[in-house]
């Protein structure tokens, strides 16, 4: 116990600015009973009438190749529940990218009368890790709506032996934009290093990744930095990607559909 104390309270004196890691643990195993219990369910990337897509049979399809690695993984506070809030109208959503041939993915979001919103073509690093998408500020794409769920569905783009694409490797997950005046007061009180923590004590999921990623990317070597989000992901579950590298911000094409 005395170590662990002296562990933390290393860290804390080391940045000088980001809060305590031991009350974000308690905030984020929490999370869960905050969230909503009816939420419409999440639609893969396909027209509203179409039938989602399988899961290709066997115990690893082609287009993965990583002999052990997972498969996609969203990061999600609670992967039963599938759902993560959020306090901005373009938010960004993360999740793990296997070892895999596809060179893009489809990202696609939709709202509560499942009216696709957009979609979204990603270009894929070539290497596993952490995707970071963001829903773009657009004029033709309609911010999130606060106390709305939305779903969404990121979905490799694999080659196929008739050398067609299909999207018959997606993962699925859930967002809902809440209002917090008082997390907003404190965020515009607050240094940039702390944001991530105010985020995950208000139970802020995404906000708390993208804050935290943002700070990762601008100071890759903060090893105090990279101990703050594997302790994040190792307490909600997601140890096994805990220390998977965050993949460059790609460009990504937009289209309305």
């Amino acid at each position: 116990m005395l170590k662990r104390l002296l562990f933390l309270n290393a860290i804390a004196l080391s940045t000088l600015c980001i809060l305590s890691l031991s009350p974000v643990p308690t905030a984020l195993r929490t999370l869960a009973q905050t969230l909503p219990s009816q939420t419409p369910e999440v639609m893969p990337p396909l027209d509203p009438d179409d039938k989602p897509p399988t899961l290709p049979a066997g115990p690893r399809d082609e287009c993965l190749t990583g002999e052990n690695s997972p498969s996609l993984i969203p990061l999600l506070p609670d992967l039963n529940q599938k759902i993560g809030l959020t306090v901005s109208p373009h938010p960004s959503i993360f999740v793990y990218i296997p070892q895999t041939r596809a060179e893009t993915a489809l990202f696609v979001l939709i709202d509560e009368q499942r009216d696709r919103i957009y979609s979204q073509p990603v270009a894929l690093a070539g290497t596993p890790g952490i995707l970071n998408i963001t829903v773009p500020e657009d004029a033709n794409i309609p911010p999130l709506e606060p106390n709305q769920t939305y779903s969404w569905t990121l979905a490799l783009l694999c080659p196929t032996i008739a050398g067609f694409r299909e999207p018959n490797i997606y993962v699925t997950g859930r967002i809902q934009r809440v209002e917090n005046p008082e997390l907003a007061q404190q965020v515009s009180q607050a240094i940039p290093q702390q944001v991530p923590s105010l985020s995950a004590q208000a139970g802020i999921w995404h906000d708390t990744l993208h804050t935290l990623a943002q700070l990762r990317r601008e100071n890759p070597q903060d090893t105090t930095l990279i101990a703050y989000w594997e302790s994040l992901l190792t307490d909600v579950g997601l140890a096994d990607i805990a220390q998977a590298p965050l993949l460059p911000l790609l460009q990504v094409y937009v289209f309305i559909t």
